[in-house]
């Protein structure tokens, strides 16, 4: 780790904030078969601003951005309307990035409704498909 000092100032350009304890994260399910991303029970809690803000201690972490971490994946702008009052309560994450599938039939909507929140600066949307349902993270669109 880089001792906090006067000559450096991070920006950590992508971190995920979570409450399992009030939405749904498929992706963190303990029931879901065979996660491809491996043993995930070390990351299964909530982990908000205050956590952030111990384990970056000592560090001079001067902006974060959060990326699209798959809360409620029905509802897209779900994560961007709670980060958003995270923001205003906890002065973090300074940036949003939010989750879009930018293939999908009236997307232009939720393109809109993301972009009234001003800290969401962009879209992620993992593009990877795999025959074999372990290896993939979006169903193909025809």
């Amino acid at each position: 780790m880089m001792p906090a000092d006067e000559s450096w100032a991070i920006v950590d350009t992508h971190q995920h904030f979570q409450s399992l304890s009030d939405a749904a994260y498929p992706w963190l399910d303990p029931d879901r078969p065979e996660p491809l991303e491996g043993d995930l029970g070390p990351i299964r809690r909530d982990y908000l601003p205050a956590n952030y803000k111990a384990d970056m201690e000592g560090l001079s972490i001067v902006k974060t951005v959060h990326v699209q971490n798959g809360r409620n994946p029905h509802d897209p702008l779900d994560e961007t309307r709670w980060l958003s009052t995270l923001a205003r309560q906890e002065s973090m994450p300074d940036a949003i990035v939010a989750y879009a599938d930018l293939s999908a039939p009236g997307v232009e909507r939720l393109l809109e409704a993301h972009a009234r929140y001003p800290r969401v600066r962009g879209i992620r949307q993992i593009l990877n498909w795999h025959d074999e349902p372990r290896l993939r993270t979006r169903p193909p669109r025809i």
